[in-house]
Parts: structure tokens; sequence; C-alpha cells
């Protein structure tokens, strides 16, 4: 079995991309994988293909929502999606008294 370890599903990023995944301990995980990035409107950005557990993508692309998915010869492992801002732009957080108290830290 295989683990995504990063990116979360939904988070924002900015170049460059690292996705990391980990092997179950019991070495069942296939020896290749394909990382592939779509755009918003699904259309192919970058595939990587690797036999690690970690790629770093040193790509520039415009801001907006991308997807990804993680796959073997024979079977999608995880698929995900992140969102890259403009150029200096910082996402909103709220202050923190502005959040209940469950949201605190």
């Amino acid at each position: 079995a295989v683990t995504v370890q990063s990116p979360s599903n939904g988070a924002i990023l900015s170049p460059p991309f690292h996705f990391r995944w980990s092997r179950d301990s019991a070495g069942t995980a296939p020896a290749v994988f394909t990382l592939t990035i779509f755009n918003n409107r699904l259309e192919l950005i970058r595939t990587y293909i690797t036999p690690g557990d970690v790629i770093s993508c040193p790509i520039e692309i415009p801001p907006g929502r991308y997807y990804w998915t993680l796959e073997t010869p024979y079977a999608t492992l995880h698929r995900g999606s992140f969102l890259v801002l403009p150029s200096g732009r910082v996402p909103y957080l709220p202050r923190p008294e502005a959040l209940p108290p469950e949201a605190r830290l």
C-alpha cells in the first residue's frame, strides 16, 4: 500500500511543488509511479515517472486550481487538488478572536 504524505488535498502551494508518499513496510508497493498534473479544465500540464517516493516539480504555472493523480501501471492510487495563488498573494486568514473557540490554537 502507498500513503500520500504531501501535499494535503486542497493545499495552497507555490513552486517548486513537492509530492511525497510512503510505501508500506511489507514492500508490496509497485516499483514505478506516475504523477500527472492537470489544470482546472483537465488539460494535461505535466507527467512525471519515478521509482522513488518523492517528486519535486520546478514548473511555473499560472494561478488557479490544479488536480493531480498518483498512479501505477495497474491502478490510480490517489487523486488530489492544490491551489496556486498569484505571486505575492497571501490567503485570507481570520483574526484568532474571530474564530469560534474550538478553532483557535
